[in-house]
């Protein structure tokens, strides 16, 4: 999606550091326990083993998508809009930023008091280090920036009711949303820098889906960007809010992507590998991505300060992926959860 002169020699800035030289990040490497082999890696943040507090700016951008296909008639409905508001009397753009990712509560794990999740999550990542540096933070400051739109042509994506996901929803095709949003990311590039944190593109019940049609399926992705005319590497994502209300056997549940869900996703894995170049040992799948695999259906109920219950993703530690050191939170911890994992499974 950029000019070639631009991505001329990109691979050498990746692999350098150079490009990402305003979003603050940090680099390190684990052996795998199975192979021996040494892995490197780079996160955001700072070294684990230094003090103080780290602040990564995150652009929340509101992305309001029309649909021309739109099954969902009683009542009409074919444009979504984070703008919603949702059950608390909020919008869904509100009740993201007020959120554990963004705002502080108390999480055991990682003897984190009044800190966000990712927060929490890399402290008990690294708990080994941290629990002689309890200082250290990382700290993801947002800034809601103009909403933007897409319309989303018939052959591209549908409305649909979908009372899995929670009712009228969307489903759109990925590769197709995927330019639409690097479009967007190339505009705001053109009169601002963001390159020295996220660009967040948050949609309100848009999901990745499939032709003909159009189920909706998973969630968001992150990425980098060349930016235009600067040797700088823009870090971003897209991830959907899901508003919508679910029931089992007449009984009322989470949805599948409920509320943040999907943005806990996204953030944590963008967290983790924001290059989206760290590997491992794993068969298969080898991408360091701590929100993949059996946790991704793993999500856990915290009542924010705004006292709306979200449900946050559970996330990986570095010893799923075999990492030696076993530095995590507990004894056998492979997750923020402790879910009952196998490493590499």
């Amino acid at each position: 999606m950029k000019p070639a002169s631009f991505a001329f020699g990109w691979l050498a800035l990746l692999l350098s550091g150079t490009a990402f030289a305003q979003l603050p990040i940090w680099s390190g490497s684990f052996t795998d326990q199975g192979t021996g082999q040494n892995y490197n890696f780079v996160m955001v943040g700072n070294d684990p083993s230094n003090t103080g507090t780290t602040n990564v700016p995150v652009y929340l951008i509101p992305v309001v998508v029309k649909f021309d296909w739109t099954d969902c008639q009683t009542p009409y409905q074919n444009t979504f809009d984070p703008g919603t508001k949702v059950s608390n009397g909020e919008t869904a753009i509100q009740n993201t930023i007020d959120s554990p990712v963004f705002t502080s509560i108390n999480f055991t794990q990682g003897q984190s008091t009044n800190s966000q999740y990712l927060d929490a999550f890399q402290r008990s990542n690294f708990w080994g280090v941290v629990s002689s540096n309890t200082s250290y933070h990382t700290v993801l400051n947002p800034t809601l920036m103009t909403a933007q739109n897409i319309e989303v042509p018939s052959n591209d994506g549908r409305a649909q009711l979908y009372p899995p996901y929670g009712g009228c929803v969307d489903g759109v095709n990925p590769a197709w949303f995927a330019g639409q949003i690097l479009s967007l990311l190339d505009t705001l590039e053109q009169t601002q820098d963001l390159s020295n944190g996220l660009a967040l593109f948050l949609v309100y019940d848009v999901f990745a889906g499939q032709a003909p049609e159009y189920t909706p399926g998973g969630g968001g992705y992150h990425g980098w960007s060349l930016t235009p005319g600067l040797l700088e590497f823009q870090t971003y994502a897209w991830a959907a809010y899901n508003g919508g209300t679910c029931y089992q056997n007449g009984n009322q549940v989470p949805c599948p992507f409920a509320d943040v869900t999907d943005v806990t996703h996204e953030v944590g894995e963008w967290f983790d590998d924001p290059r989206t170049t760290n590997r491992t040992g794993c068969a298969g799948d080898n991408a360091l991505e701590v929100g993949d695999g059996s946790v991704l259906d793993q999500k856990y109920p915290y009542r924010g300060q705004n006292n709306f219950v979200y449900h946050l993703q559970d996330l990986k530690f570095l010893p799923y992926f075999r990492a030696s050191g076993g530095t995590s939170w507990g004894p056998g911890w492979l997750s923020f959860q402790q879910e009952s994992l196998t490493p590499c499974q």
